[in-house]
């Protein structure tokens, strides 16, 4: 999975959080392979774990047309509630395939 975030400070709202479904690693390479197209996908989620342990679950939503293999969660009011090291993972239903992509992780700032 590849993630793609800017900046996170505690109290951000509005900020996208973008999450690649890869189907695998490229063996000579070592880059991720993004799945085939999600556009068919059914159920779109992000779960993040907060820094001590807690889980919230989020819907997520394509971020172009699926072709990309990228799915979407824009933070709301509450999301980012405490700093430090916070794990992300999709996960999409679609037919012939469901599943849970590979676990990232990426810092949140605290603030003055």
């Amino acid at each position: 999975m590849t993630t793609q975030i800017d900046d996170m400070q505690v109290g951000d709202i509005g900020t996208r959080v973008i999450v690649t479904i890869n189907d695998g690693v490229d063996p000579q390479t070592g880059i991720p392979i993004p799945r085939t197209a999600i556009s068919t996908a059914s159920v779109m989620k992000l779960y993040f774990r907060k820094p001590g342990g807690v889980t919230i679950e989020r819907d997520a939503e394509l971020l172009t047309d699926g072709s990309d293999a990228k799915i979407v969660y824009v933070t709301v009011s509450g999301d980012i509630d405490r700093k430090g090291t916070w794990s992300v993972q999709g996960y999409i239903q679609m037919p012939g395939w469901s599943g849970r992509s590979n676990i990232d992780t990426f810092p949140v700032g605290g603030n003055l």
